[in-house]
């Protein structure tokens, strides 16, 4: 295996690293109603279900809600695209055969795979993105008319629960880790 090829595949596990390494603050958002937190993701298959009771006494945020969990379930566009990059990648570890070949030589198979599973990532994480800023909307719309109010934020980090701090944006897909 070239060096080309080994940097490849660490960058590869590195991502792969970061993206399962967010899991665990999905699973644990909470949102403050009446100065107590409430879990915001009770079941694994729908996220912010546990907003549920509270959003539905509005149709239009009861709507919003609805459309923010279609669009979280896994898709399997982003599954085949990156099984496909993966597949690349792994095709270019165990080639053997001419360097000379035009189309399927190791380096075109590692850049391919490559740049597709960025390419997934990218689109997956700005997909996510803008489904949380749904949610966000969702929150604020249920503000303006309901009581009690909602404290929460979508993209909330371990540092930044107070209602009065803004949330913070991260850069690349939503790596929010504030110092």
């Amino acid at each position: 295996m070239t060096k080309n090829g080994l940097r490849i595949l660490s960058t590869f596990f590195i991502i792969l690293v970061m993206t399962s390494a967010r899991g665990d603050e999905i699973c644990s958002r909470v949102a403050e109603i009446n100065y107590q937190e409430v879990l915001v993701d009770t079941i694994s298959t729908k996220k912010a279900e546990g907003l549920r009771y509270y959003l539905d006494k509005d149709p239009k945020t009861k709507s919003m809600l609805n459309i923010y969990q279609d669009r979280s379930k896994p898709a399997w566009q982003h599954a085949a695209l990156g099984t496909l990059g993966s597949l690349l990648i792994l095709g270019g570890v165990f080639q053997v055969g001419s360097e000379n070949s035009q189309f399927f030589n190791r380096n075109t198979l590692f850049l391919t795979g490559g740049s597709l599973l960025i390419i997934n990532y990218l689109i997956y994480n700005t997909v996510q993105q803008e489904n949380e800023k749904l949610l966000g909307q969702a929150i604020i719309e249920y503000n303006r008319r309901n009581l009690p109010k909602i404290y929460f934020s979508p993209f909330q980090t371990g540092n930044s629960q107070s209602k009065k701090e803004s949330p913070r944006l991260g850069v690349l897909g939503g790596i929010t880790k504030g110092f």
